[in-house]
């Protein structure tokens, strides 16, 4: 849960805006925002580029089931994808991998802790929940138009950088299989 932290974050940056997903707005994050929260610190993220810096594009990744919802960040002068779930690198390793992490990854990814592959489970919601056409449209579009030589995640270990783009595509991909 991404949100665990949000509340001690937001107190220690007092200044700083939450930025939420526009349209793929998960359903119920108005229930998971603390109460101290005050909505003017909160903003809907918009396609495109004027949110941030002319340099950092933002994109919905399409297709994934509406409570899942993720956005992409691509920043074009170091040809990065910045995203949260939507790509597992797994450890490379030289990176420490708890033993609870490696748990959770050989049984939730068929390919173990070590290897490139998004969970089962993220790849099942898509399938059962979501549009895996529309999610894989989206995914070629950004491997064409953005030039994606790295990827930050939220898992593994990063910066990946092994043909980020034919990477990201790939882990995707796997809904075909």
């Amino acid at each position: 849960e991404h949100s665990v932290f949000l509340e001690e974050w937001m107190q220690r940056y007092p200044f700083a805006k939450l930025f939420v997903a526009g349209e793929g707005l998960p359903e119920g994050i108005e229930e998971k925002l603390p109460s101290s929260i005050v909505p003017s610190r909160v903003e809907h993220l918009q396609e495109g580029s004027a949110q941030f810096h002319p340099s950092v594009h933002v994109r919905v990744l399409e297709g994934v089931p509406r409570r899942h919802s993720e956005m992409m960040f691509y920043h074009k002068p170091s040809c990065t994808l910045i995203v949260d779930d939507a790509f597992s690198p797994g450890y490379a390793p030289s990176d420490h991998c708890s033993w609870f992490a490696r748990l959770w990854l050989k049984l939730t990814r068929r390919s173990g802790f070590r290897h490139v592959c998004l969970p089962s489970y993220q790849l099942n919601r898509v399938a059962v929940h979501g549009n895996a056409d529309k999610l894989l449209r989206t995914v070629d579009d950004v491997c064409v138009k953005w030039d994606i030589r790295r990827i930050l995640c939220a898992h593994g270990s990063v910066p990946f950088d092994k043909d980020a783009a034919n990477a990201f595509r790939a882990s995707w991909y796997a809904l075909r299989e």
